[in-house]
């Protein structure tokens, strides 16, 4: 009785709505009417029923008809699917292995090659290898000849040495030629030693002496060039330092001032002044083209045994049998910039007046 009153409730709907497609029997309402048409039932007997029931089953059946071309739609485009898939995989596949048999073909061609390349530097460096030791063989063979001619004339030299040594006595200008032929063949010591004794015997030696009485010659301490090497300054066992031409031996100057015996004397970096060290206990500067005392260098309680100047010549530096170094400024300039530099105030009037005879302060 249920289905038959749902049936004619749905009847009624497609009736009411001009028997539209939207209010046909479908799932289980299309079920239940076609059992109400195997038992005959009476509501189905009307013809409206019958229109109603047949218009729901060909539209189910319409429906069911997409829904098979639907799927058969879905299996077709899948199975295409799954071809052109098993299609481009194929292709990959195959595009893959051309590409590992290509990439294997490149390796092999290169590893060739390779192979070749390295042959060919193993032949080149073996060409190298038996040039080098043909050139370390031929090196090998001049030095072997140099070292024997050099040996030779090493021997030739000290050779040459002898003989112009025993010649110094019988003819001194003989002996220098022969001691520079020995020179010649190879510098060796003896050579130059020969050369020097033979110099010494045949040349004149300038000899820094003036003309007194050789009894009265003091011992000569100290000996320095100027830093042109024009003059040199000497100085030793009297109060006294001398300054020489160099290259004649002319006296050009006599630093006098020390009461004791001079123990160094130096030029100044600039050659223009001299500085000296006396047992007297102190240093003095002097002007080396004129001899005129510049400075006494004072403070040392002992013998003065030293005396430097710095580098740039502005200083002197002293060292004495006292214990002590002293540093001294060699121009008066500095001198009196340091002096300013250490005063705190004037004179009073009152010092003026008594140590300046009342001088007014400029």
């Amino acid at each position: 009785m249920q289905r038959r009153a749902r049936f004619e409730t749905q009847l009624g709907e497609w009736l009411e709505y001009d028997r539209t497609d939207d209010y046909t029997l479908t799932g289980v309402r299309l079920a239940e009417a076609r059992e109400l048409e195997r038992e005959e039932d009476i509501a189905r007997r009307r013809g409206e029923a019958r229109e109603y029931l047949r218009r729901s089953l060909a539209l189910a059946e319409a429906a069911q008809r997409r829904r098979v071309r639907l799927a058969i739609a879905i299996v077709t485009g899948l199975s295409l699917a799954l071809f052109i898939a098993i299609l481009a995989a194929g292709i990959a596949f195959q595009r893959t292995n051309d590409l590992r048999a290509q990439t294997i073909l490149l390796e092999t061609e290169k590893a060739v090659s390779e192979e070749r390349r390295l042959a060919a530097e193993n032949s080149e460096g073996l060409a190298n290898r038996a040039r080098s030791t043909a050139e370390a063989e031929r090196q090998a063979a001049e030095n072997a000849k140099s070292t024997a001619v050099a040996e030779q004339d090493i021997s030739r030299s000290r050779e040459l040495a002898a003989i112009a040594i025993n010649q110094i006595e019988a003819d001194p200008e003989r002996a220098v030629l022969i001691a520079l032929e020995a020179i010649r063949r190879q510098h060796t010591f003896e050579a130059e030693d020969a050369l020097r004794q033979a110099v010494n015997t045949s040349i004149k030696v300038i000899t820094l002496r003036e003309q007194v009485d050789p009894a009265n010659v003091a011992s000569v301490n100290s000996a320095r060039f100027s830093p042109d090497g024009r003059w040199l300054v000497t100085a030793g066992g009297e109060d006294t330092a001398r300054i020489w031409e160099a290259n004649t031996g002319k006296l050009l100057v006599i630093l006098q001032g020390h009461t004791e015996w001079i123990w160094d004397a130096l030029f100044s970096p600039d050659g223009q002044r001299v500085v000296t060290a006396s047992d007297d206990g102190t240093a003095r500067l002097w002007e080396a083209a004129s001899g005129v005392q510049l400075a006494v260098l004072r403070g040392h309680g002992a013998p003065v045994l030293d005396a430097q100047f710095s580098p740039d010549g502005k200083r002197v530096v002293t060292a004495s049998d006292d214990g002590t170094a002293r540093i001294f400024l060699v121009y008066s300039t500095d001198v009196i910039e340091l002096a300013l530099s250490q005063v705190s105030r004037q004179l009073t009037p009152e010092e003026r007046a008594q140590y300046l005879g009342g001088e007014i302060a400029p």
